[in-house]
C-alpha cells in the first residue's frame, strides 16, 4: 500500500488521528501536488484541500470538526463525496443516520481529553465557570447566540452574587463579539480571554461548568458537573451578516441529541428548575446524562482501531471512485 496522506488540521484537534497514522507507518506529505494515497480534514468545505483529492478520485476522509456531531448536513452543507467519515461515539454515527448523511460514517472513539467517571461535589460550589457560544474566525456571531450568551451571564451573575460565590467568564475574541457585557461594569465576575487551543485548566480549576459544544463536551468526558444552555434551540450556522440557517428537520432528532441538564429552561411544564435547582441537580448526579455520556462521548480512542478502519476502506474494492 502506497503510505502517504495528506492532512489539514483544526485547531490542533485531528493531531490524534494524524499521529495514529504516522505511529502505524504512514507518512505525511505537506505538498499540495504530491502523490498520496488519501486526504484527511476537518471538513469538506475546506476547498483548497478537499477539492484537488476528489478531482484525481483520490479518497477523502474526515475527521470531527467538533465535539458535536454535524448536523449541519440537515440541510445547510451540501455533503461532498468524501470516502468516510469518522464521529466520536455510536450516537454521531445514529444521528447522521437520521438526517440522511449519504456516505459511511464510523464511530472511533473520544480524542479531546481523557474520559473519566462523574466527579460529584460534596460542598457548596465556591466558582462557576461560563464559557460563552464563540464568534467564527471572522468576528461573527448571530444575535440568537448572542442572546443566549447574555441571558446565560445574566442568570449566573444573578446567582452567583445572591449565592456569594464567584463566577469566572471564559470567552474567545472579545466581549463585544460574544454578545457580553462590558467586563469594567461587573468587576466581581473574573474575565478570562482564552483561546481555541484545547486546554482543560479552567475546566479542572472550577467547580461547575456552563457551556455549549465542544468544551462542554469535554468538561462531560472529564467528569465535572456540567450543564449547556439553549439546547432546545435548533443548530444552526451562518458566517456573515447576511444572516444564517437552521437545520431542517430538528424534530425528528431533538431529543436524542439535546443534553439533558439546560440551564435556561425554568419552564416547569416543559420540566426546568430554577438554576440554582440546575446546579444543584449537576453537582449530585450523573443519572440524568448518563446515557447521554455514553451515546456522544463513548469510549476513548484507540489509535489501531482507527488506522485498521481507515486503511480498509483503502483495500481493493471496498473503495467506491464515485464516478
Amino acid at each position: 500500500m502506497f503510505k502517504i496522506f495528506r492532512f489539514a488540521d483544526h485547531q490542533g484537534k485531528g493531531q490524534a488521528y494524524r499521529l495514529a497514522l504516522l505511529s502505524y507507518g504512514w507518512r505525511e506529505s505537506r505538498y499540495s501536488r504530491s502523490r498520496c494515497a488519501f486526504g484527511l480534514s476537518d471538513s469538506d468545505w475546506r476547498e483548497e484541500f478537499i477539492n484537488p483529492l476528489l478531482y484525481t478520485k483520490t479518497p477523502v476522509f474526515l475527521y470531527p470538526h467538533a465535539a458535536r456531531p454535524m448536523v449541519q448536513y440537515d440541510g445547510i452543507l451540501t455533503p461532498k463525496p468524501v470516502t468516510a467519515m469518522f464521529t466520536i461515539a455510536e450516537g454521531g454515527v445514529e444521528l447522521m443516520k437520521m438526517i440522511s448523511y449519504p456516505y459511511p460514517v464510523e464511530a472511533v472513539g473520544w480524542t479531546y481529553t481523557e474520559v473519566g467517571n462523574f466527579q460529584p461535589l460534596d460542598r457548596e460550589p465556591e466558582n462557576i465557570l461560563f464559557a460563552p457560544i464563540h464568534p467564527n474566525n471572522n468576528g461573527y456571531l448571530n444575535q440568537v447566540d448572542k442572546d443566549l450568551n447574555r441571558k446565560t451571564f445574566d442568570a449566573l451573575e444573578k446567582y452567583t452574587k445572591k449565592a456569594g460565590i464567584k463566577l469566572k467568564v471564559r470567552y474567545l475574541r472579545s466581549w463585544e463579539l460574544n454578545g457580553l457585557p462590558d467586563p469594567e461594569e461587573y468587576p466581581d465576575v473574573e474575565w478570562i480571554f482564552a483561546k481555541p487551543n484545547g486546554s482543560t485548566v479552567d475546566i479542572r480549576l472550577s467547580d461547575v461548568i456552563v457551556a455549549h459544544q465542544t468544551f462542554a463536551y469535554m468538561s462531560i468526558a472529564i467528569g465535572k458537573p456540567t450543564l449547556m444552555f439553549g439546547e432546545d434551540i435548533p443548530p444552526r450556522s451562518g458566517n456573515t451578516e447576511k444572516g444564517f440557517e437552521y437545520v431542517k428537520n430538528w424534530d425528528k432528532y431533538k431529543n436524542y441529541l439535546a443534553y439533558p441538564l439546560d440551564i435556561l429552561n425554568n419552564k416547569k411544564s416543559a420540566g426546568g428548575m430554577p438554576v440554582a435547582e440546575w446546579i444543584k441537580m449537576a453537582c449530585t448526579t450523573d443519572e440524568p446524562i448518563r446515557e447521554w455520556k455514553q451515546r456522544f462521548i463513548g469510549k476513548p480512542f484507540n489509535q489501531k482501531n482507527f488506522v485498521q478502519r481507515l486503511e480498509s476502506y483503502l483495500q481493493e474494492g471496498r473503495y467506491d471512485r464515485r464516478d
